[in-house]
């Protein structure tokens, strides 16, 4: 009865709005379900354009304001100093590489540097590697992931039955993936609405999965755990291309990295069963092929490359916040 009443009160209402207001009213809705824009960033300025130590780079995040860190394919990680421009004879005066025993050749490693130490995540062997500060090796924990859930809604948990199924699709998909099921990882912001301290985001190649929620213990942050499978609405991305994943907190936009077209998709982040598609950012003809992302302290966008370019022979570039923003 409530409905009913409210409903008549609302009819009137609207076949009194001019048409102009209604038609207005309905593209802002349909504005609200497809892609904001579709963006073409500019060719960096040499500043912007910086030589890494080597080509190949897979994953790559800040340890701190002006300090990158990346896993090589040549078991080590370097961290390297951009805000120090070298001179040009000697390309790597401001870079460290730390040597570990852990990395195999040919692994698709993520890092993420947290307040203990390091993550050092295997894509492949879905392991993750916690290192201290001074880059000893602490743990070695495999990723649990066959309790997997699905998103929280308002009423709390799925009943047990849709637990059941999802469970059963994702480790049919899972299992169907790729050798490298795992390319991204990041930081979730903990003011985001529903997670925690010791949550990340991961990007996955498994189909319809395309992002996932991984939560890593406090007592232990590399023993860690597929927490949720994240619903994301009209991402136009093939998971199987995905190569990177980054988060600006202060906007809640989440970025993944389309190798295949070498663009970045910007999603936006409302919860991890509410995650929808807002913009496309392609990246100049001249970039060979995005490898890698994250976002600086100061929200800048870095992308790194597969293949150095041919005028500045650099492989890490820069946008500005005004740049690359929706």
């Amino acid at each position: 009865m409530i409905l009913l009443q409210g409903a008549m009160i609302l009819i009137p209402l609207l076949l009194s709005l001019p048409i102009a207001s209604l038609m207005a009213f309905s593209s802002q809705s349909a504005f609200c379900n497809r892609f904001d824009s579709r963006k073409v960033l500019p060719v960096p300025d040499k500043p912007y354009s910086r030589e890494l130590l080597v080509s190949g780079v897979k994953s790559i995040a800040f340890s701190d304001t002006s300090e990158v860190i990346y896993p090589s394919h040549r078991n080590f990680i370097v961290s390297q100093d951009i805000s120090k421009i070298p001179p040009l004879d000697k390309p790597f005066t401001y870079t460290k590489k730390i040597v570990s025993d852990y990395l195999g050749s040919n692994r698709l490693w993520l890092i993420w540097k947290i307040q203990k130490g390091y993550l050092l995540l295997d894509g492949e062997g879905l392991g993750v590697h916690f290192f201290s500060k001074d880059f000893q090796h602490v743990s070695f924990f495999t990723i649990w992931y066959d309790k997997i859930l699905p998103p929280r809604d308002r009423g709390g948990e799925a009943p047990e039955f849709e637990i059941r199924d999802f469970r059963a699709r994702f480790l049919k998909k899972f299992n169907k993936a790729g050798k490298n099921k795992l390319t991204g990882l990041v930081k979730g912001p903990s003011d985001w609405k529903g997670l925690e301290d010791g949550d990340y985001f991961l990007a996955s190649t498994v189909e319809d999965f395309p992002l996932l929620l991984l939560r890593c213990l406090k007592e232990n942050p590399g023993q860690c755990f597929i927490k949720r499978g994240c619903f994301t609405e009209g991402v136009r991305t093939n998971p199987k291309n995905i190569t990177g994943l980054a988060v600006d907190g202060k906007s809640r936009l989440m970025l993944l990295a389309d190798s295949e077209h070498n663009r970045i998709e910007v999603l936006k982040f409302f919860s991890c069963s509410h995650v929808v598609s807002r913009a496309l950012l392609h990246l100049p003809a001249r970039l060979k092929k995005v490898a890698a992302i994250t976002i600086s302290p100061d929200r800048s966008l870095f992308v790194a490359t597969r293949f150095r370019d041919d005028y500045y022979n650099a492989s890490l570039f820069q946008w500005d916040k005004e740049q690359w923003l929706p």
